[in-house]
């Protein structure tokens, strides 16, 4: 009887524990259009906050930041050691790791210059081309996009591999 009763404790002790941080956690993503989808992927644990209970669900989201998502959302943990050539990051920042699995896995191939930017803004296409590159999309037909109000903005850089990206998405999901 007694092993019963502090079951049950500890089992509410837990869950008292929980509300606070869920509460806190949700707090600036509830009502937001992405609600749903957020609070999904926080529960997942793919999403971690800022350190304050907050997801900045409004902010654009940097580099590092995609990084670290997709690290955790695709079960990746390989680091490579050319994170080392990345000229502006170091083993001291806190994204230094999920630099090196994306490079590891190809997703991120950082710039000419030897830099990867990770506090830079990611851009709808930088993302799209990672995501591409792990789907590992094969661009042929670049015509959809150009039915995008956005279309001609598309690089040359990466442009026929997101084209191609945006096409299956639209018709997978538009």
């Amino acid at each position: 009887m007694k092993k019963k009763i502090l079951s049950v404790i500890l089992v509410m002790a837990m869950i008292l524990m929980l509300v606070p941080i869920m509460t806190s956690a949700a707090s600036d993503i509830t009502g937001h259009w992405a609600e749903e989808a957020l609070s999904k992927w926080a529960g997942l644990d793919w999403l971690k906050g800022d350190g304050s209970g907050n997801y900045r669900p409004a902010d654009a989201v940097s580099r590092a930041e995609f990084m670290a998502f997709v690290n955790r959302m695709k079960g990746f943990n390989t680091p490579s050691p050319r994170v080392a050539g990345a000229s502006d990051v170091k083993p001291t920042d806190w994204y230094y790791q999920d630099v090196a699995i994306a490079l590891e896995v190809g997703y991120i191939k950082g710039y000419e210059d030897g830099t990867i930017r990770p506090n830079d803004k990611i851009t709808r296409q930088e993302a799209m081309t990672a995501v591409a590159r792990l789907e590992k999309v094969i661009a042929t037909d670049t015509k959809i996009l150009d039915s995008a109000s956005d279309g001609a903005a598309v690089d040359g850089w990466e442009g026929r591999r997101f084209r191609m990206y945006h096409a299956r998405a639209y018709r997978r999901y538009g």
